[in-house]
């Protein structure tokens, strides 16, 4: 009798499980229209930037409010600032609901970080780009899909003022999202907001300078095992140095 309940239970509960699935992707969770049109509108896009690497369906996670994300993503204690979360032992992506993400965001700046994230899961999965790369190319991609959600070009204005805010190390050693919550928590909203501020926008930086100047191709070619210089055939100090002059130059 428990076993016949137990399987009525879980019947129910697939019932109600909204599950979306196509070639490419597999929505699960609180699937809205919004979000199928969204993935659908652009996943053909995305996957033509890595031709012949995916080989897996993307599974995306939808949490139809900020509780049950952070549940999920076990980060119960983080601020609404936090919308989306990337399981590198699954490789699925957990994301709150471009409906209903909370104080800090809205739909459109949801809807172009869940893009973004879907090409950084990719770029994690299936290439060997070392991860503070991947950062800052999830930095750019949001940018990309939303410029009005997320434009550095304020915060540059004051990193451009002094060149050693432009070597690698700073994007190596940034200023993380751990590192965002614990100032938040700490009542350091100002300085928190200002600190990642700068951080994303001297990863930004760093992408579109490469983007414009060798291609986005180059990036997937940085390997963790091999240092950025020997793919750029250029010392590290000359990389810095044309990245500050070119972002000079952008502004």
């Amino acid at each position: 009798m428990k076993k016949l309940f137990f399987l009525f239970l879980l019947c129910i509960s697939f019932a109600f499980a909204s599950v979306y699935e196509s070639d490419r992707v597999i929505l699960k969770g609180d699937v809205s229209d919004e979000v199928i049109n969204l993935v659908d509108s652009n996943i053909d896009n995305i996957f033509s930037k890595y031709p012949n690497k995916i080989t897996d369906k993307i599974v995306i996670n939808i949490y139809p409010d900020q509780k049950s994300f952070k549940e999920a993503a076990h980060k119960e204690g983080y601020s609404d600032y936090f919308i989306c979360h990337l399981d590198y032992d699954t490789n699925e992506l957990h994301v709150v609901s471009p409906l209903n993400s909370g104080q800090f965001h809205y739909r459109k700046s949801v809807e172009a970080a869940i893009l973004a994230s879907i090409e950084k899961l990719i770029i994690s999965r299936y290439y060997n780009v070392p991860n503070w790369l991947i950062f800052c190319v999830s930095d750019y991609l949001r940018h990309q899909y939303c410029r009005q959600a997320y434009d550095f070009r304020s915060n540059l204005k004051d990193l451009i003022e002094d060149e050693d805010n432009f070597k690698l190390t700073k994007l190596m050693n940034r200023y993380s999202f751990d590192d965002y919550e614990k100032d938040y928590q700490n009542n350091q909203i100002i300085i928190a907001r200002k600190k990642v501020g700068a951080s994303h926008a001297l990863a930004y930086s760093f992408v579109v300078f490469i983007v414009d100047n060798f291609g986005y191709e180059k990036i997937l070619q940085v390997s963790k095992d091999k240092c950025i210089g020997e793919v750029f055939n250029m010392e590290i100090s000359d990389i810095e140095k044309m990245w500050f002059e070119y972002t000079k130059y952008k502004l």
